[in-house]
């Protein structure tokens, strides 16, 4: 089957002056009108066209609007979220506002950083900064948001937690968690209280003075 219907001619007359002799030029074109088949060929074209670009395997570029970006990131959000207490992740503004969620998601790659089921909704002050400064310290998140503004809203700006947001997400997106639960293990396998530092130092220093005393007797 064909992918054109039909043919449709048009003509145009044009008339020129010169040296007191006139020309008449008349131009036929033919236009030929798509039939669906001819539209659906055109999009299989740009199909192959974009998977040539982008081969298997390959990493696919895709522009996605504002209003896609903020909702696929809402909805990281109530994913790692899910499951904690006085959370409710709905929006980048109220849901926010005491500091419950913030704490929610960093204690969600920390679970061992603080002990989450001993947080108060109303203890907004203690809550950001302690998501905060655990996100900080731990993940390598900057602290965006000051403690004090976010006390003082009830609604915080979206756009100010969205934009704190994102770098929770450019951090943990690809999170491993087994991978990350055998280096805190092996951390805290390794770690000595500051006693164990002091006596070990003193140690050392005994050591330090056996030897010395040691190297100044003549033998």
């Amino acid at each position: 089957m064909s992918d054109f219907k039909a043919e449709a001619k048009t003509q145009s007359t044009k008339t020129e002056n010169k040296d007191g002799v006139k020309t008449t030029t008349t131009t036929t074109k033919t236009q030929k009108t798509t039939s669906p088949n001819s539209a659906k060929n055109a999009f299989k074209q740009l199909d192959e066209k974009d998977a040539a670009l982008n081969p298997p395997g390959s990493p696919v570029t895709v522009q996605r609007s504002a209003g896609s970006i903020k909702q696929m990131l809402l909805e990281w959000c109530q994913i790692q979220v899910k499951g904690y207490e006085n959370v409710n992740v709905t929006n980048f503004s109220s849901s926010w506002n005491d500091g419950m969620a913030f704490c929610a998601l960093i204690h969600r790659f920390y679970p061992r950083a603080f002990n989450y089921a001993k947080l108060n909704p109303k203890c907004r002050r203690g809550n950001f900064k302690l998501a905060f400064d655990v996100a900080e310290k731990l993940g390598g998140v900057a602290q965006l948001l000051d403690v004090d503004d976010m006390v003082k809203m009830k609604n915080p700006d979206w756009k100010c937690v969205f934009t704190y947001i994102q770098q929770f997400y450019s951090k943990f997106r690809n999170w491993d968690e087994e991978q990350v639960e055998k280096a805190m293990k092996e951390a805290e396998a390794n770690m000595m209280t500051k006693e164990q530092h002091l006596a070990a130092k003193a140690e050392a220093d005994a050591n330090a003075k056996i030897e010395a005393a040691l190297a100044n007797v003549k033998l």
